[in-house]
């Protein structure tokens, strides 16, 4: 009897130490498959990451385009608009009475078509820059609380605890 008794209570600690280490495999694995699909939403995330960031660029290539092409038709514009006024302000420079005064007006007329054009030329430019930093974070630093920068990986979650 004291026996069967010992061999009884060896079934019962065995059962319960195969019944331990089930439960810590099933855990482990648990933790297995969180890990792995973790990595799996990082690597969507970042494949994702990928294709939106080479979209963005080809909107800031186009709008960087669209800008010189602004730049490059305010030139002309300029360019057309000097000579047009250089008629009218030649033919009063050649006459001796309106000389003095033509003179006066054509300073004041090419400073503010000057600063017109400039304008025109410094706020294309500046805004594809802008759309460039805004649209693909070029020159940006980020300054972000919480881990919440699209342009930076998600962290990923802790494994349960054992």
């Amino acid at each position: 009897m004291l026996l069967a008794s010992l061999a009884l209570v060896g079934v019962l600690i065995s059962g319960g130490a195969l019944w331990l280490t089930f439960r810590e495999l099933h855990h482990a694995e648990e933790a297995m498959l969180a890990a792995r699909a973790a990595e799996l939403r990082y690597r969507a995330w970042s494949a994702e990451s990928r294709r939106f960031l080479a979209s963005r660029t080809a909107i800031a290539d186009a709008t960087s385009g669209t800008a010189d092409a602004v730049r490059l038709g305010s030139s002309v514009t300029q360019a057309g608009h000097q000579a047009i006024a250089e008629i009218p302000f030649g033919i009063l420079d050649a006459i001796p009475g309106t000389r003095e005064g033509s003179k006066r007006v054509r300073e004041v007329h090419d400073g503010i078509s000057g600063a017109v054009y400039g304008g025109i030329a410094a706020a294309t430019g500046g805004f594809g820059r802008l759309s460039r930093r805004r649209l693909t974070g070029e020159g940006v630093t980020p300054q972000v609380e919480g881990g919440s920068d699209p342009l930076e990986p998600p962290t990923p979650p802790a494994l349960p605890p054992e």
